[in-house]
């Protein structure tokens, strides 16, 4: 059986290559060699470390579904359905990605977080995209509670979520 585990939703790839030790082999193992990427920025970067772990980040995802939608940016995806039957549509030829409409929301807030509170660069169109799934598709009550629950940890809060107004959004 698939097993759900906390899945990142602004990819870790998407936001780890701002980082020195993602692109350059600044790290080495107990070998000698020299390494980058993931495992470097774990090693010895904290803020790395911090964004990898942001709860706003992190929800529930089906592991087959996690590995399918892979690093693919989030967008609009026509004519294909529903992969597996999971609510979600993959097109590996544009690599895109468009969650079921229950998500857009979700997805659309962790994004603008992340862009927001880690200074993470977004495209104009993804901007607008998730500028419009966030008002399309307001958080729910449940939201709402996770989103408080999650402040009381991290010491901050999701704007995106606590303060979220139609007009704001």
């Amino acid at each position: 059986s698939d097993v759900y585990k906390r899945q990142h939703v602004v990819a870790a790839e998407h936001f780890g290559q701002q980082f020195a030790c993602w692109r350059e082999p600044l790290c080495t193992d107990n070998k000698g060699h020299p390494f980058k990427g993931r495992r470097c920025c774990q090693k010895i970067d904290e803020r790395f470390r911090h964004m990898e772990a942001e709860l706003y980040n992190l929800w529930l995802e089906s592991g087959l579904v996690n590995q399918a939608r892979s690093n693919y940016r989030f967008g609009v995806v026509p004519n294909q359905e529903d992969y597996f039957g999971c609510s979600i549509k993959i097109d590996k030829s544009t690599r895109r990605v468009e969650p079921s409409d229950q998500t857009k929301g979700i997805v659309a807030r962790a994004y603008l977080f992340m862009s927001d509170h880690y200074a993470l660069p977004l495209s104009k169109q993804q901007e607008q995209l998730f500028r419009a799934w966030n008002k399309q598709f307001p958080p729910t009550e449940w939201e709402h509670h996770w989103a408080n629950q999650v402040a009381q940890i991290e010491g901050y809060p999701n704007p995106y979520i606590t303060k979220w107004t139609k007009d704001a959004a």
